[in-house]
């Protein structure tokens, strides 16, 4: 036998050592040989080793020139008779030549084929006419079914939008007055009546009416504040109501008193004499006390500036002033109940006051809001001549403070757990400069609070909803459908209309949409429609997919880590799992939802040459190239290590669903596979007819066959006919 040197104008010398089990019988001497010319990329070796013995079961040889040392296993075959030996390995050519890197996976033929109508149904709505033969062909026979009106719509009204409530503060919150701020980006005011009177609140069933307030309504400059009193909201999480609009006939519905813990707007006749007076606030529980010529009264709409209904300190007869000397007095709320509040609180009111104003000392002109539990009032909020936030400078026949309708808020939280009630006091201190308007409250809120306060998230409008669905059914001779193509026509005399379209997807158990297109026009129309059911996915710098049937690349996502050597994507079932080599990092790519999410990290990094291949049903596979660690993953179990493969640098592995096992192919020409139920590797007492070298997942199995390609320069591929074997 010739020892070879890969140098030029080297000698090596050695011994052939004959085994047999672990007895030595023979050694063999080595005759020196020098290779005229260093061995280049490409150049195939061929050594021929004569044996002296017929019980010789196998040799190795061993060629080394350091700091490369390469093990060549070296069969012996058996003599035959009785014909010729069977068949294992062919080879066939590709149309390019293949290098390192190079990858192969399983294609699909296609081919045309018409499916047979089996069925029609109605699932919802009420049948009108027709029958199977109604839908198989373009003509004037139609299947005809009435739409069914969706049970979760409160009846009346033609327009919903979905308002999304989220909890902020991490409190459980009951009975929660939530502010909505309505504008043009969120809402269509020419849908709804001009002073939103047809606004309604629904819980998430779409029929359970919430109480609501409008604070305010403006359709010319397209805004509106509307508070609606939600049951629950958990701590930290959302829930759902829906906002309807569009019923010219429905009445105002907005409630003050019953949307807050408290809530006046001095809007009612409570005794019932047909005028709203003072009277009326006394039959509601308050209380209105004339220290010394006091002026507390309810004033009516569009006098001395009220807007509406509301309390004003001040004289019409008087000239719109609480000019009538010294003058000083009070109005007290009802007692109000802050007992079972698991929240905080705050007073809020509508207001307007124009008061005297001097620059000196004194606080002639006092504006006091007080809180008490008992007899004793503590004073929350107070202004005067001098003290006057946010006022604007007037003049009469002096100086003055001016503060047009705007709200005022006072945090009452410390007095939660109390009965409470409030006091509005005025007080001129003198009787000098008082040729001036007065106070105004209005719309007296006492609502619950906690901070943040929840957010509300106005979506996108709904129609009236009236739902037919018909399922049709039909049959194809080949399972293995990859693209169908169908046209529908449907004729429709209400718009818009949303037509959807669901496959029944059999090894998940349920109905998957392929299709769904809003029409704005009652008409008739013809719509061609193609659903994919499979395609090639390939990895770069980013994800895409190769459309087997229109032959183009599509793009789809960035990968958060850039493939390297050792790198792999499998496609399992509606998803992508992605190994990025020259790291651990292992992803999973939703296709239909176009979303990349992290999964748990192999144990090890996935260098030169590492594998991966998915069984098909439950398991991914990984071979790691120049170790030889063998792992198994699935999300529920996470990684698992098997046994270490018997080689390294794997060119190619499959899984063999025939046989439950997987096969490996080394560089180097080693046939191994292993069995997925004993946990255990086997090697293959042949060797392919060439020495495979260069990276990339190469190997296919299909119906009793490996496909392997070469991918050293050269167009070839060898199939290996594993019943053969």
């Amino acid at each position: 036998m010739s020892y070879i040197s890969f140098s030029q104008n080297t000698v090596s010398s050695g011994t052939l050592t004959e085994y047999l089990g672990d007895i030595v019988i023979k050694t063999i001497p080595i005759t020196d040989v020098e290779f005229p010319y260093p061995l280049t990329t490409g150049h195939r070796v061929e050594i021929e080793v004569p044996l002296r013995s017929s019980n010789i079961l196998s040799v190795t040889a061993s060629i080394s020139s350091s700091p490369i040392v390469v093990t060549i296993p070296i069969k012996k075959y058996q003599e035959v008779t009785g014909g010729a030996p069977p068949q294992i390995f062919d080879s066939e050519l590709m149309p390019e030549i293949a290098y390192e890197g190079t990858s192969a996976t399983l294609g699909y033929w296609y081919v045309k084929e018409s499916a047979t109508h089996t069925d029609i149904t109605v699932v919802i709505g009420q049948y009108v006419s027709g029958d199977l033969d109604s839908i198989k062909h373009d003509d004037n026979n139609y299947y005809v079914v009435r739409s069914e009106p969706s049970p979760n719509w409160l009846e009346g009204w033609t327009y919903r939008r979905p308002v999304t409530i989220q909890e902020n503060s991490g409190t459980n919150l009951v009975d929660y007055a939530v502010k909505i701020q309505l504008n043009s980006g969120n809402f269509d005011f020419s849908r709804a009546k001009s002073d939103g009177s047809d606004i309604r609140f629904t819980l998430d069933d779409g029929t359970t009416l919430l109480t609501h307030w409008i604070e305010s309504w403006d359709p010319v400059n397209q805004v509106a504040v509307v508070w609606v009193k939600v049951p629950n909201i958990p701590a930290g999480g959302s829930v759902t109501i829906y906002m309807y609009y569009g019923n010219p006939n429905a009445q105002d519905a907005s409630d003050i008193r019953n949307t807050f813990i408290y809530g006046e707007d001095l809007e009612v006749d409570y005794d019932g004499d047909g005028d709203i007076d003072n009277d009326d606030m006394t039959y509601a529980g308050w209380q209105i006390v004339s220290e010394y010529r006091g002026l507390w009264h309810v004033e009516k709409p569009g006098v001395c500036n009220s807007i509406s209904y509301n309390w004003y300190y001040g004289s019409q007869a008087r000239g719109c002033t609480y000019n009538v000397g010294l003058t000083r007095g009070y109005i007290v709320s009802p007692y109000i109940d802050l007992t079972g509040l698991n929240v905080g609180a705050k007073l809020r009111f509508y207001t307007r006051w124009q008061i005297e104003r001097w620059a000196w000392w004194g606080d002639y002109d006092s504006l006091y809001v007080q809180i008490a539990t008992d007899s004793t009032w503590n004073t929350l909020w107070h202004r005067d001549c001098n003290e006057c936030p946010g006022c604007q400078r007037c003049y009469t026949t002096h100086p003055c403070w001016v503060y047009d309708w705007h709200w005022e808020e006072i945090d009452i939280s410390a007095y939660v757990g109390n009965r409470v009630r409030f006091r509005f006091r005025f007080d001129s201190v003198d009787g000098a400069y008082n040729n001036v308007e007065g106070w105004h409250i209005d719309e007296i809120i006492v609502r619950p609070y906690v901070s943040p306060e929840p957010s509300a998230t106005v979506g996108p409008e709904q129609s009236r909803i009236a739902t037919t669905s018909v399922r049709i059914s039909y049959r194809v001779s080949n399972p293995d459908v990859l693209k169908i193509n169908f046209t529908y026509i449907v004729k429709y005399n209400k718009a818009p209309v949303e037509i959807k379209v669901f496959m029944w997807n059999y090894s998940s158990s349920s109905w998957v949409e392929v299709s769904k297109e809003t029409y704005r026009v009652a008409n008739t129309e013809d719509k061609y429609q193609v659903i994919t059911s499979r395609d090639g996915y390939v990895s770069s710098n980013g994800l895409y997919y190769y459309d087997v049937l229109t032959g183009q690349w599509n793009y789809r996502t960035v990968l958060p880590t850039p493939p390297g050597n050792g790198s792999f994507i499998i496609y399992a079932y509606g998803y992508i799992y992605y190994l990025a080599g020259g790291s651990s990092d292992f992803y999973k790519y939703d296709v239909k939802a176009n979303k990349l999410m992290p999964l748990d990290s192999l144990p090890v990094t996935a260098d030169d040459y590492t594998v991966g291949v998915y069984d098909g049903s439950q398991y991914i596979y990984v071979l790691v190239g120049t170790t030889g660690e063998f792992f198994r993953f699935n999300e529920s179990e996470g990684w698992v290590e098997l046994s270490t493969a018997p080689t390294v640098k794997p060119v190619g592995m499959a899984y063999d669903p025939d046989r439950n096992v997987i096969w490996v192919i080394s560089e180097g020409g080693g046939l191994y596979y292993y069995n997925i139920a004993s946990n255990e590797w086997e090697v293959v007492d042949i060797q392919t007819p060439y020495y495979p070298r260069g990276q990339g997942n190469r190997l296919i199995y299909y119906s009793n066959f490996l496909y392997h390609v070469r991918a050293d320069g050269t167009r070839e591929f060898i199939i290996i006919n594993l019943s053969n074997l």
